[in-house]
């Protein structure tokens, strides 16, 4: 583990870092665009509206999938931070047991509560008790562990909820896999690295609506996401010089378009199965490159993630990840006249039309979550990041009295 530097670039420093809300609120869109607009944008629709667009905008179109790539990183740089600046230790299971605590008590309480308010009122599926995988399903939520079995990978009552048990078992090896990191570094990467292609590799099937899978899509097969987060922050740290201009554009706007790219051709099958393992570690290298120049290098770029209006849509990116797929479904997906199961060319015009609906909500409900269920215990203006004197990034684990004022926003 590199200990901090004396003078770290500006935005790497004990402050905080307004980028990581603005990254956030970038994934977060992206996701919610391609829930909106899959299939309808995805490559394998032939009839698709962008079929005939430039190549590359055609590819950031279709590619809102990688938002949630991008948030794994982000995780694993934002919990690495504190222990990689000396403000935190991981020395024994006092210590680590105070960090399982925050990260609980840091997402938990949304959890449930959107998992009991969508199960009870069958906002998604009705609940049947004469069907076992009824029950399977309330017992997986219950324990937080339906990543663990194909039938319950994906929640019936929440599909998105698959990355958050991703997150939750990263959170839970956390304390090891910092020890590791520490003193392992490179072999726990090449490890992590070659597992995930391997699992990858042995789960490969050919392109389908939906190609998640339990193992390939599991911690095992996203880990090297949150490790190359934690390097981000050594490399950062240690103001290496692999951040510059030109790895900038050929290693972190190239490996994200490669990432797309490998991901598009295959899914319209012009390249073999295994292809389908790699855009992951693509992404990886992309983001790695691309968000440790921001953070060692500001540039106009930096001044777009800091305006308040981004910064606040990240922050808010937990609650609208959990609410925008019960939302969807149940204002747009299930119209009362025609209800439809996912959003095809036919349904556009309608979809357009309701989507002023559907934000307005989305934004209001995730609001109200993101105020009283994420952050009840703080002011409101420490919560909506208008309080230039507010203690801490609220979306980071931190939660210290002693942590300096943040860099306002401007």
């Amino acid at each position: 583990m590199l200990p901090p530097r004396p003078s770290p670039p500006p935005t790497v420093s004990r402050h905080q870092i307004p980028e990581i809300d603005g990254l956030r609120a970038l994934a977060i869109i992206g996701v919610v665009f391609v829930h909106c607009t899959w299939p309808s944008l995805a490559p394998f629709t032939l009839d698709s509206p962008i079929a005939d667009w430039w190549l590359p905008l055609r590819l950031v179109l279709e590619s809102g999938w990688l938002g949630v790539n991008l948030l794994f990183f982000l995780s694993g740089l934002v919990l690495y931070l504190p222990y990689a600046r000396g403000e935190r230790r991981m020395a024994g299971w006092t210590d680590a047991w105070a960090f399982l605590r925050r990260r609980a008590r840091r997402l938990m309480p949304l959890y449930y509560l959107s998992g009991a308010i969508t199960l009870a009122f069958g906002l998604s599926i009705p609940f049947d008790p004469t069907l076992w995988r009824s029950w399977l399903n309330v017992a997986a939520f219950l324990t937080a562990s339906f990543t663990l079995t194909p039938f319950t990978f994906v929640p019936r009552h929440n599909y998105v909820l698959w990355s958050l048990g991703v997150e939750f078992a990263f959170s839970l090896l956390f304390p090891l896999l910092l020890w590791l990191y520490a003193r392992h570094r490179t072999p726990l990467l090449l490890a992590a690295v070659a597992i995930a292609v391997g699992v990858r590799l042995w789960v490969a099937t050919p392109p389908a609506y939906s190609v998640l899978h339990w193992a390939g899509d599991g911690l095992l097969g996203r880990l090297p996401d949150f490790l190359f987060g934690m390097l981000a922050v050594d490399l950062a740290l240690a103001r290496s010089r692999l951040f510059n201009p030109v790895s900038f554009l050929v290693l972190g706007v190239g490996g994200a378009f490669a990432g797309m790219a490998v991901w598009h051709f295959y899914f319209i099958k012009a390249l073999p199965i295994s292809a389908g393992a790699f855009p992951p570690l693509l992404l990886d290298v992309g983001f790695l490159f691309g968000v440790g120049f921001l953070l060692t290098h500001p540039n106009p770029l930096n001044a777009l993630l800091r305006l308040w209006p981004v910064r606040i849509i990240g922050a808010m990116s937990y609650s609208i990840y959990i609410w925008h797929i019960v939302l969807l479904k149940r204002l747009v997906l299930f119209r009362p006249s025609a209800p439809f199961r996912e959003p095809t060319l036919e349904h556009m015009p309608y979809i357009l039309s309701m989507m002023p609906v559907y934000l307005g909500f989305l934004l209001f409900l995730s609001a109200l979550s993101y105020r009283y269920i994420e952050f009840g215990h703080r002011p409101a203006r420490d919560v909506f990041l208008l309080n230039r004197r507010a203690a801490r990034n609220l979306t980071d684990d931190a939660d210290r009295a002693d942590q300096p004022p943040p860099t306002p926003p401007r």
